[in-house]
């Protein structure tokens, strides 16, 4: 989706990447029963593998993330926040 608005040629390899996985999510999803689609979250509860399909999916976007919160910082990208400190009065 953002793809148009980045110049950087690493950041959009980076969001192909991120496009890709989530086409094999999408058609993971899309080979499941429309029934499971509705009552995912019940479904979860009771169903092992569907859990753990999930649960892959979370680790796969965060695996994502981290590699782009390295990547930002090895380009420079991260906003540093300042410390807060107490003073004493």
């Amino acid at each position: 989706i953002f793809l148009d608005f980045v110049h950087d040629i690493d950041l959009q390899l980076i969001f192909k990447r991120g496009n890709t996985i989530l086409a094999d999510q999408i058609k993971l999803l899309e080979q499941t029963a429309v029934n499971l689609h509705i009552r995912a979250v019940i479904e979860t509860n009771r169903n092992d593998n569907l859990r753990e399909i999930f649960f892959n999916f979370l680790k796969s976007e965060l695996d994502v993330y981290n590699n782009l919160l390295k990547y930002g910082k090895l380009k420079g990208w991260n906003h540093v926040v300042p410390m807060y400190r107490v003073s004493s009065q």
